[in-house]
């Protein structure tokens, strides 16, 4: 017995629970059945097509209709339709039956409401026969019922398809109103003929035909367009009903990937599909089904759904919310910078006004009107202040004021922040290091290598791939620790394993592998030979107290050739365990291809293998993807670290234009890239070097920076570098673009992230020139620019190779804090520089600080008073301050100072004397960090001491004497000399006041005069020196005479002794009968003028009598005297 095949179905109402329990937000509801019809035969296929009929009756209650289409009442197949109408006491009788016309029409594949097409007040109906051969074999038809009180059987209004095979009825729908003209119009398909397909609109109204009035057409060969129908309802919001047809075979997705169309009403309405949505991948037949989605949203535009039944294998259905604009950004977490060009990027083809809100939308300021009117726009405005974290962006349509409702605004609030001058930084050679041996290429590449020894202060590491330690061109890689007292001697020296290995050749920081609590270090060998000819190594290196040359993770090329570990980086915390990964680069791997290159990450851990974690593949032969590799940082915010892979002889954006690509981590990373950045324009080499560049703009995400060392945009390969913002919504825009000075220069060669080198808080980057001709024929240079809300692209830091062919900027990157003054510093390599011997090699490390004290230093004498200057480099303004006490206090000398790169000021040494005297260097502005003191103690000292003093007769005959003298410190260091002169026992009178001048002609002089010498400082202070006489000519000579008291000067030659040395010598006084009065002096005298005092007493204390006396000198042999009175 056939089985009974008859089909039945349940109309059901949703209604509210009778009692409302609120779950979260939403209302409970429940449900029950209503009516539940069945069909009226066996294989009826009752129920295959079912939809709202609108109220055809008037009653007031939605009614609905069923299709059955394989229905025999008219014929085999003819196929009926049952109109079963809605109310109070709603049932399954049927109350409106409308048959197919013929046999085997299938009438009833299609059911729908057609709205009110004649305009009467009652909804119609509409009902597809897509195998009626009225207009042809299976032309097909679509007969529309006008509904009423009296509403019948009986057709008002017959389509019909226009050739055998259309198939004309399948699929039928209500359009709405598209004309606006208040009366519904109806939406038909025509899926056959060569299966291109059409959909055909036919308009509403009193005098309603069988005539298209607007034919739309599929865009290809058996793309089964008009598969599926239906209205859009108003997507975008002009007041006029839309459409949608799918096309489930269309291919440009991929083969049967499947599009669905969607078409504006209007008064103009037309057969060009404003909005085309496609299919993810092949055979998803995206646009099996397509309808009205309602406004799912809630942004009062209608959103629309379309099927996709071979998606992902189960199939799928994507609700598209559909705008008359689409702001693309900015959107929530972005940042704009008052006052500096900002863009605006949407979707949608009208032009429009354009507002920013800074309150989040309660007030709007309009910065355009009328811009876009593309499918994509961009417009670029100055970002308006004032600074604020609820901005906003609206886009609203230009047209008439009626339909200014049309509009879009920005996903989330975003950020504007005011301009900040990012504080200025000084630099100085730290340290410089120098390749061992002639062509050792050392400085070929540099890095930070973390603190790899735990003391606190960051190390660096710099390759020399063509050391011949190990065998010519095994090479080698030098770690040099950091501190205070780090000198230009590696403390570690690694070196490869065979001739030829070209150990060396890539060198970074591998972070914390093992999770020991020290920085390991990752170092390239890309043609060693352990798999295969050229196939390479990477060697990890575990830091420690006891850090050695062994390495202790080895990892290998896949296979010959591959040039494995020709870049290496740390790839930070990917997977998100706590332990750092490593990445290799191994861009000739053929996998994807001969020369499409790979890179590789490495999952570090306590356990690390040398099996690749992920796998990364070029995306086409030749593509050298891997040939530069870095860590990206967290570019997303997801809290894992993501990494950046260059690929340059990339053609995706013309030949060797390159390409990068950014995989973001995660417990699940995969060998999808999240992000492409293409090159420019062919040979750009895009992605020769690739790093992160920190958070350059401060809204805490990982940038990255990208070298295209080819491009020509300032001069043939002046080379340019890229920085991309990071952010939830990253894109492949350049946020800043850095071009190079002058052709070949070779500008963005090498790339890296610079640290916070002015202690701003904001990310800095350094680009290399190696080919710049600024220090001499390629030189070199490399550049440093500070990071910050209004980051440009002008350099703040120039570094200047020291020599032609150096090739300065072959390398560079952040050293890391090497000797601990808060500040990053850099390093870059100079892989040509011949102070080692021809092409040795160097590498230079510069310290980089906001201040550089220049003078005073360690070691020093200043003398209070004297006329100083401190010296400094740094462009901020800043106070200069002063410790007696080696950095414990200081007082200030002088405030907001300097400003240029080079700084140097006068001062009077003030009256504060001491052995520990530093000065400091700080930034006037207290919202700005930095500072720099003196490198050890100097002196400030009050004493001069006197080193000579002479009054000797004046040259050539002259008249008088002359009186010179020497002091320490000298005349450059004191504001000058008084010289005091007292005549034949007369007061002491001032004779001349000096300020450079030692020496000083007194014509009054005579034997009887006196002279005292002083010293003057800064402060007008004097300080008492020491006295002299004039020294006459005579071998004996005494004054004043006649005596009259007080002191008697006495000057006697001495002769020396034999040889040269001291000589016995001696001077009495006697009286006129020859006693011995007093012995003035006697000792061991050099050959010269001595001077002695006489205070007029005996050797008994008693003072002399009046009268003669003589005076006596006695020298090697060799007696004078001399007669003078006593006057009492």
């Amino acid at each position: 017995m056939q089985a009974d095949l008859r089909t039945r179905i349940a109309i059901t109402a949703v209604v509210l629970a009778s009692s409302a329990v609120l779950a979260g937000n939403a209302l409970a509801i429940s449900s029950r059945t209503l009516i539940a019809p069945t069909g009226a035969a066996a294989g009826d296929r009752f129920g295959s097509s079912v939809s709202s009929a609108g109220d055809v009756n008037g009653d007031g209650y939605a009614d609905v209709i069923v299709g059955a289409y394989f229905n025999d009442a008219g014929g085999p197949d003819a196929g009926r339709a049952y109109v079963y109408y809605g109310g109070p006491g709603a049932d399954a009788v049927t109350d409106l039956t409308l048959t197919g016309a013929a046999a085997f029409d299938r009438f009833g594949t299609s059911v729908s409401s057609a709205g009110d097409v004649n305009g009467d007040g009652y909804a119609d109906v509409i009902v597809g026969a897509p195998f009626n051969d009225t207009g042809g074999a299976e032309a097909g038809r679509a007969y529309v019922y006008y509904g009423g009180p009296g509403a019948d059987a009986v057709a008002d209004l017959i389509l019909t398809g226009t050739a055998a095979g259309d198939n004309f009825g399948g699929r039928v729908s209500s359009a709405g109103d598209v004309t606006g003209d208040g009366y519904a119009d109806a939406l038909r398909n025509d899926a056959g003929g060569t299966d291109a397909g059409r959909a055909y609109v036919y308009y509403g109204g009193p005098g309603a035909d069988a005539v298209a009035d607007l034919t739309l057409t599929g865009a290809a060969a058996g793309d089964l367009f008009g598969n599926s129908v239906s209205s859009a309802g108003d997507v975008n919001g002009d007041g006029y009903a839309d459409v949608i047809v799918g096309a489930d075979f269309n291919n440009a997705g991929g083969s049967h990937a499947g599009r669905a169309y969607v078409y504006y009403g209007g008064p103009g309405a037309d057969a060009v599909a404003d909005l085309t949505l496609t299919g993810a991948a092949a055979n998803d037949l995206f646009g099996v089904s397509v309808s009205s989605a309602g406004d799912v949203n809630g942004d009062e535009y209608a959103d629309v759904i379309v099927g996709a039944t071979g998606g992902l294998g189960a199939g799928w259905a994507q609700v598209t919310a559909i705008y008359p604009y689409q702001v693309l950004s900015p959107n929530g977490g972005e940042q704009w910078v008052a006052g500096h060009p900002s863009t605006v990027r949407w979707l949608g083809h009208d032009p429009a006004d354009l507002a920013v809100s800074s309150d989040g939308g309660s007030t709007w300021s309009t910065m355009a009107s009328g811009v876009g009117g593309l499918e994509e726009n961009e417009f670029t405005l100055t970002a308006p202040g004032p600074a604020t974290d609820l901005a906003k962006v609206r886009l609203t349509y230009s047209g008439l004021a009626s339909k200014r409702s049309n509009s879009d605004l920005s996903d989330g609030v975003f950020r504007i922040v005011l301009p900040v001058v990012p504080p200025a930084a000084a630099y100085r050679l730290q340290r410089t290091f120098v390749g061992a041996a002639g062509s050792d290429w050392f400085g070929w590449s540099v890095s930070s290598a973390g603190d790899m020894n735990g003391d606190g202060y960051a190390d660096v590491i710099v390759g020399a791939y063509f050391n011949d330690a190990g065998g010519a061109n095994a090479g080698r890689a030098y770690v040099y620790y950091g501190g205070p007292g780090a000198d230009a001697v590696a403390d570690l020296t690694l070196t490869g394993a065979a001739a030829g290995d070209e150990f060396g050749i890539s060198v970074s920081s591998a972070g914390d592998v093992n999770g020991d609590g020290y920085a390991d270090v990752i170092v390239g060998a890309d043609l060693n030979a352990a798999g295969g000819p050229g196939a390479g190594r990477a060697y990890v290196f575990y830091g420690g107290p006891g850090a050695d040359a062994v390495a202790d993770l080895t990892l290998t090329g896949a296979a010959a050739g591959d040039a494995f570990g020709n870049s290496v980086s740390s790839a930070g915390d990917v997977n998100g365990d706590g332990y750092a990964d490593v990445i290799v680069g191994a861009y000739l791997n053929d996998a994807g291809g001969t020369d499409a290159g790979r890179a590789y990450v490495y999952y570090g851990g306590p356990g690390a293998d040398a099996v690749a974690d992920l796998t990364l593949t070029g995306a086409a032969a030749g593509d050298s993807f891997g040939y530069s590799v870095s860590s990206a940082g967290d570019v997303n915010g997801d809290s894992y670290a993501d990494v950046i892979v260059g690929a340059y002889l990339n053609d995706a954006g013309g030949a060797d234009a390159g390409r990068a690509y950014v995989y973001y981590g995660g417990p699940g990373a995969d060998a999808v890239a999240d992000l492409t950045l293409t090159g420019a324009v062919a040979n750009d080499r895009f992605s020769w070097a690739v790093s992160s560049a920190g958070d350059v703009n401060g809204d805490g995400y990982a940038d990255v920076i990208v070298g295209a060392f080819g491009n020509s945009a300032g001069g043939a390969q002046a080379g340019r570098a890229y920085v991309y913002y990071g952010g939830p919504g990253a894109d492949a825009v350049a946020d800043l673009t850095l071009t190079g000075a002058a052709a070949f220069d070779w500008f963005g060669y090498r790339v890296s992230s610079a640290g916070d080198v002015n202690g701003d808080g904001y990310a800095d980057v350094i680009v290399g020139a190696n080919a710049n001709d600024a220090g001499g024929a390629n030189a070199g240079r490399a550049y440093v620019y500070y990071g910050g809300p209004g980051a440009d692209a002008v350099a703040d830091l120039t570094l200047t190779g020291a020599a032609a062919g150096d090739a300065f900027g072959i390398s560079v990157s952040s050293a890391g804090d090497v000797n601990g003054d808060g500040y990053a510093d850099v390093i870059v390599g100079a892989y040509q520089n011949d102070a080692g011997g021809g092409d040795a090699g160097a590498a230079y490390l510069y310290d980089l600080n906001r201040y550089f004290v220049l003078s005073p230093n360690g070691g020093e004498t200043w003398n209070v008073g004297a006329a100083k200057s401190i010296s400094w480099l740094g462009a901020e303004p800043a106070d200069v301050l002063l410790s007696t006490d080696g950095g414990k206090t200081y007082d200030l000398l002088r405030s907001g100072v300097g400003g240029a790169p080079q700084n140097t000021i006068p001062l009077r040494v003030p009256h504060s004397p001491t052995k520990f005297a530093r000065v400091r260097i700080l930034p006037s502005l207290s919202t700005v960090g930095g500072q720099d003191e003196s490198d050890s103690t100097f002196t400030i000292q009050t004493s001069v001491a006197l080193l000579a003093l002479l009054a000797a007769p004046a040259p050539n005959g002259a008249r008088g004497a002359v009186i010179s003298w020497q002091t320490d410190p000298g005349p450059e260091d004191l504001a000058g000399y008084r010289l005091e002169h007292a005549l034949g026992g007369a007061e002491w009178r001032t004779l001349v006041t000096l300020t450079r001048e030692t020496s000083y002609l007194d014509p009054s002089s005579g034997p009887a005069t006196r002279y005292r010498l002083f010293a003057v400082n800064g402060f007008g202070e004097e300080l008492l020196l020491g006295e002299t006489f004039f020294r006459p000519a005579a071998p004996l000579a005494a004054w004043p005479l006649p005596y009259r008291g007080g002191n008697l000067s006495i000057a006697f030659a001495t002769h020396g002794a034999l040889g040269g040395g001291p000589g016995s010598a001696e001077v009495s006084l006697y009286d006129v009968s020859g006693r011995l009065v007093r012995t003035i002096a006697r000792g061991q005298y050099p050959a010269g003028y001595q001077s002695a005092i006489w205070d007029g007493r005996d050797l008994q204390g008693r003072r002399a009598a009046s009268g003669i006396y003589f005076l006596r000198s006695t020298t090697a042999g060799e007696d004078r005297a001399i007669k003078f009175v006593v006057v009492r």
